[in-house]
């Protein structure tokens, strides 16, 4: 039987962040494990000062890496973490990593196996989760990844370079907060490309086929229009709190959508590539998103579905692909891997990522409205890249 609706994480828009987090701490037991991005890591105990002064709060801080957390690290810092303390909850103050990365040591810390064990890959199924993860507190600083509200974790593989996502509901986030003060020190360059993960995820889970899910569909359509709506302006003025909640709010949307229904063929490529070059996720996922629309528009079901959503952003469905371009435009985005890095081998990449696609990534490109053929997912790969 199908999941109309599960939403088991509570979400506060709160600008009173210390307060808030020192009422709900002393909730889950008062031994914390704090993971943070490192840039806040020095101003912790300046943006929680009700929690760094309670005495009856145990605090263990570590620094997120950059990118997704790999294996190695949340093995090695799993040993480390249970051989000092015994942990009651786990807080996650960052972007997507940071909260991936704790929400991978919720089950680590409680669970005896290495933690890619629990990645679900399409050819190989995961470990169940024998026992229930830590409890998860979200705090994201960045609008993009909705993770605060999703039952995954994103990993990458030390030792063999894949990515891969943890997909349960035991690791949903017991409490989100949306703090739009956390977002007004992000660049308007990163503001603008995170957003647009956000906008992949609510695209991507508005064309998944894998399941019916008018609340996805209806969670998509609002953050998508939230986005289109809003985040050019936001660019032009990224000091306004108001335009930083709605885009905030637009990406816990896009997270509750993928939360019901996932991603697609732009995010297979994109954590793929991701995997074998340096660059971020959100910059593989935006020279990703408009390849696959536009190899997408010539079947007339994407199309005359892409015509409903059209319909309710106001936008001529014929136009909609110009619109999205323009928005790129105006965004300064990148449109190809080689507008962003130059790589020696680009010519032989489109070989390797194809061929990782079809060994491990390849159940989400049977969630797309259309299956494409090898030869034409091999030319939207070349697109990306070149």
């Amino acid at each position: 039987m199908s999941i109309i609706l599960n939403i088991p994480t509570k979400v506060y828009c709160e600008p009173n962040l210390s307060t808030l987090l020192f009422e709900l701490l002393r909730l889950y037991g008062k031994r914390v494990l704090i993971i943070v991005d490192s840039y806040l890591y020095e101003k912790l105990d300046s943006l929680l000062p009700d929690v760094f002064s309670d005495n009856e709060l145990f605090l263990h801080v570590e620094k997120c890496p950059l990118h997704e957390p790999k294996t190695g690290y949340i093995d090695n810092l799993t040993n480390s973490l249970k051989a000092q303390e015994c942990f009651s909850v786990v807080l996650a103050i960052g972007g997507g990593s940071s909260m991936d990365l704790a929400k991978a040591l919720a089950i680590s810390l409680r669970n005896e196996n290495e933690i890619w064990s629990y990645a679900n890959l399409s050819n190989r199924p995961p470990l169940d989760i024998d026992i229930d993860p830590l409890p998860v507190i979200a705090v994201p600083t960045t609008a993009g990844t909705g993770s605060e509200v999703t039952p995954y974790s994103v990993l990458s593989n030390s030792d063999t370079g894949q990515k891969g996502t943890i997909q349960d509901p035991k690791i949903f986030p017991q409490v989100a907060i949306i703090c739009p003060e956390l977002y007004v020190t992000l660049s308007k360059e990163l503001t603008a490309l995170i957003a647009m993960d956000a906008f992949a995820h609510a695209f991507e889970s508005y064309f998944n086929c894998s399941k019916e899910s008018p609340i996805a569909e209806a969670f998509s359509i609002t953050a998508i229009d939230l986005i289109l709506s809003n985040l050019l302006e936001l660019y032009h003025d990224p000091c306004n709190q108001n335009l930083r909640k709605v885009i905030a709010q637009a990406s816990m949307y896009a997270g509750l959508a993928i939360a019901h229904r996932g991603t697609s063929v732009a995010h297979a490529i994109a954590e793929t590539l991701a995997s074998k070059v340096n660059i971020s996720h959100s910059q593989s996922v935006s020279i990703s998103t408009i390849p696959v629309l536009k190899a997408s528009l010539k079947d007339n079901d994407f199309y005359g579905k892409l015509g409903n959503l059209s319909n309710r952003l106001l936008i001529p469905k014929s136009k909609f692909l110009d619109n999205l371009e323009n928005i790129y435009s105006s965004l300064n985005l990148n449109k190809s891997l080689a507008s962003i890095i130059n790589i020696d081998s680009i010519d032989s990449l489109p070989d390797k990522v194809m061929a990782s696609i079809m060994e491990y990534k390849f159940r989400p490109l049977k969630q797309h409205p259309i299956q494409f053929t090898e030869s034409e997912l091999f030319e939207i790969i070349k697109e990306v890249l070149i």
